[in-house]
């Protein structure tokens, strides 16, 4: 049996409530679980404090310029279903749903390096893919 290894994290940013950068108030960063070629997962967090004030809709696209430009670019996210603010940051940000790992948990993956054009294609293919699969 393998050892399990701690996870590889890439690129942390802190989120800072001050201009000076003297009080952390969240994080964003590239998590890689498995070893070899495994996407990394963007995992995030901002203090309770601090949510519902953009704060996180206004970091994370400039996160993820920070991520294309060290070509770090098909990522996931891991998000719980009922984590509303938060699904909606990562699909105003290109993320699409690809599935889920239980009943609380959804899983979300993006490609920055696709253009808009090709990410709404995309959208739409999925959204009739999960319709024809209900019906």
């Amino acid at each position: 049996m393998k050892d399990r290894q701690q996870p590889k994290i890439f690129l942390e940013e802190k989120i800072y409530s001050d201009k000076q950068k003297r009080n952390p108030i969240g994080y964003i960063k590239l998590v890689q679980y498995l070893t070899g070629e495994a996407i990394p997962h963007v995992e995030y967090k901002l203090d309770e404090d601090h949510h519902g004030k953009g704060i996180m809709s206004k970091e994370f696209p400039k996160y993820l310029k920070l991520c294309k430009k060290y070509e770090f670019t098909r990522l996931i996210a891991n998000v719980k279903a009922d984590n509303v603010p938060s699904i909606r940051i990562l699909e105003k940000n290109g993320f699409l749903k690809f599935g889920t790992i239980s009943d609380d948990s959804l899983i979300y993956i993006t490609d920055l390096k696709l253009t808009d054009s090709v990410r709404a294609f995309h959208k739409h293919v999925l959204s009739n893919v999960n319709f024809c699969l209900r019906t």
